[in-house]
């Protein structure tokens, strides 16, 4: 069976844990015979994070691997202004840490932001364009058929 504190594999017939101490807990009716007695919230082969209270399971201790807001713009920021290279960079950053896939992800979010508003502000000069450009077509006709009535040259 495994302990309840600290998920470490204790022996049969052990009151205590080895590794931290706490008393062992046996389960009435602990299942069919032979069948293994997990602590809740571990499984076999659990090592606990270093600085994460005994008995937390994984990821939810003060050790979360969770990513501070500013540290959440930043890597979006990161995304934003070098696109691929920051989302490169961020990984290569982080690819060691339990917040790798934050990181990415926040970084990949900045560059789908740049992109989107780029799409955005390219839409919007093409229609400037296309305005300007008939206004321009416009005035030109318009100011080409003066000068031949100026000219005594009207078609």
């Amino acid at each position: 069976m495994y302990c309840g504190n600290c998920g470490t594999f204790i022996e049969e017939g052990n009151a205590f844990c080895l590794a931290c101490g706490a008393p062992v807990v046996h389960v009435a009716g602990g299942g069919a015979p032979g069948a293994p007695n997990y602590a809740p919230g571990y499984a076999p082969g659990y090592v606990p994070v270093a600085g994460q209270p005994m008995g937390q399971p994984m990821g939810q201790g003060p050790l979360a691997s969770t990513l501070t807001s500013g540290e959440k713009l930043g890597y979006a920021a990161l995304g934003f202004f070098l696109g691929v290279i920051g989302v490169l960079v961020a990984w290569l950053a982080s690819k060691d840490t339990p917040k790798s896939s934050e990181t990415i992800k926040f970084s990949i979010i900045g560059l789908a932001v740049s992109f989107g508003l780029g799409i955005v502000v390219f839409i919007i000069y093409m229609v400037f364009m296309l305005v300007l450009g008939f206004s321009l077509m416009g005035m030109a006709d318009g100011m080409a058929s003066s000068t031949l009535e100026t000219l005594d040259l009207a078609y």
